[in-house]
């Protein structure tokens, strides 16, 4: 007798269903341009109900939380560009530029030039996008301990 499916495996294989059909719908531009059509349709009469509210419509204190929203979004979007962009700067400028594997790694120290120094960014300990940073930060460790390894042999 099959075991019974927990909640939280119900809820996962719903998730998948849901991405599936979606992917599915963005792959037929005609499905698509008619999917987007309904969310239109759902936002207007959402809208119209006043569920939805312009920054206008809202009362000073719900300015005021809806600011500070777009304040901490705006900060992890940001924080998540930077660490992209150090990422990318370290795999540039510690990658060969040949295909050739004997040739060594471009190391500031060893071209004369001063190595820059990029100050921390502080991280938010709470949020999904943290966990990004986290995984972003891990690679950057996992490359410089690869790096100092490469310099000792």
């Amino acid at each position: 007798m099959p075991r019974k499916q927990t909640k939280e495996e119900i809820l996962e294989k719903a998730k998948l269903a849901r991405r599936n059909r979606y992917a599915e719908i963005k792959s037929d531009p005609v499905k698509y341009a008619v999917e987007k059509e309904k969310e239109h349709q759902r936002y207007l009469k959402r809208k119209e109900s006043k569920k939805i509210l312009s920054i206008r419509e809202m009362t000073p204190t719900a300015k005021k939380v809806q600011r500070e929203r777009w304040r901490d979004n705006f900060k992890k979007y940001y924080q998540r560009k930077l660490l992209q962009k150090r990422e990318a700067e370290l795999i540039n400028s510690n990658t060969p530029s040949g295909s050739d594997t004997d040739v060594p790694l471009k190391i500031d120290n060893d071209v004369g030039q001063e190595t820059k120094e990029i100050p921390p960014v502080p991280i938010r300990e709470q949020g999904p996008s943290n966990l990004i940073l986290l995984n972003m930060k891990k690679k950057i460790r996992h490359l410089e301990y690869i790096l100092q390894k490469r310099e000792i042999i």
